[in-house]
């Protein structure tokens, strides 16, 4: 009891291989069409999770391979006062 909650936003590259499994099994894709949807969309979660009237009730962890976003989620959190969360 009383464990705080943490919620890991990752974003990976796997988009191309995506394709290829929802072409081969006949599904609907199941990700952003295309890597700017896939960053759009990525930033908008960012920016609504690491809101400090969220942040305040879970840890979020950020992960990935592109620098940029690693800094734009440190960046935005500690404009948001949200970082040492």
């Amino acid at each position: 009891g009383g464990a705080g909650i943490k919620v890991r936003l990752v974003k990976g590259a796997n988009l191309p291989m995506e394709h290829v499994e929802a072409a081969l099994h006949g599904w609907p894709l199941a990700t952003w069409s295309t890597k700017q949807d896939t960053d759009t969309n990525y930033r908008r979660v960012l920016n609504y999770a690491l809101a400090p009237e969220r942040a305040a009730n879970v840890r979020i962890g950020v992960a990935g391979h592109n620098l940029f976003d690693i800094a734009y989620a440190w960046t935005l959190a500690g404009r948001r006062g949200v970082r040492d969360r």
